[in-house]
């Protein structure tokens, strides 16, 4: 009598196939997740970039009471550059700036200065030129509305990611009542 305890190899290749589908799902998936990962991290390190910015910007701008920022220009020769002049004649210079060598201070990158302290666009570090992960599109938009006794400026800077479908803007809207 033969021993019937055994697979056949009918048994042995369907529990194989069944395997490697099951092996390949899970692949697909933790390749899915593993990404989402990712993007949600690149996200959340430019949504940080951005109300790290805006905070800074309007905490100086409201830090007092009397003071009131009463014009918005740009510099002079370049869409990189924005100033707030307020009411007591202090000048506060917003701009884009990339550092191209390494020092003690500053790493090769994208940055956006306020008032000279510097923050560092997240993985812009990464590549020159057009090979950069993490850009500023272009300079910063500058709108001024007016009416009656109300001034209104809204300046506009544009970065994307290589890695994100779209792009991230920090938008200042500073209001003056005259």
């Amino acid at each position: 009598m033969l021993n019937k305890k055994g697979f056949t190899i009918a048994e042995v290749i369907v529990s194989f196939t069944m395997l490697t589908i099951i092996l390949a799902s899970v692949m697909t998936s933790t390749i899915f997740y593993r990404d989402k990962v990712k993007e949600e991290q690149i996200i959340t390190k430019l949504v940080d970039f951005k109300n790290t910015i805006t905070k800074v910007i309007y905490d100086d701008i409201l830090s007092s009471d009397n003071r009131k920022i009463v014009s918005v220009e740009r510099c002079i020769g370049t869409a990189n550059c924005i100033n707030f002049l307020d009411t007591e004649n202090n000048s506060h210079t917003l701009k884009i700036i990339e550092i191209t060598t390494t020092n003690s201070e500053n790493v090769k990158g994208v940055y956006l200065s306020y008032d000279d302290t510097k923050y560092m666009l997240p993985d812009s570090d990464i590549g020159t030129g057009e090979e950069r992960v993490c850009d500023f599109i272009g300079g910063f938009n500058i709108d001024d509305y007016a009416e009656n006794n109300l001034h209104l400026y809204t300046v506009k800077a544009s970065f994307k990611h290589k890695d994100l479908d779209r792009k991230y803007d920090i938008m200042l809207t500073i209001t003056n009542y005259d």
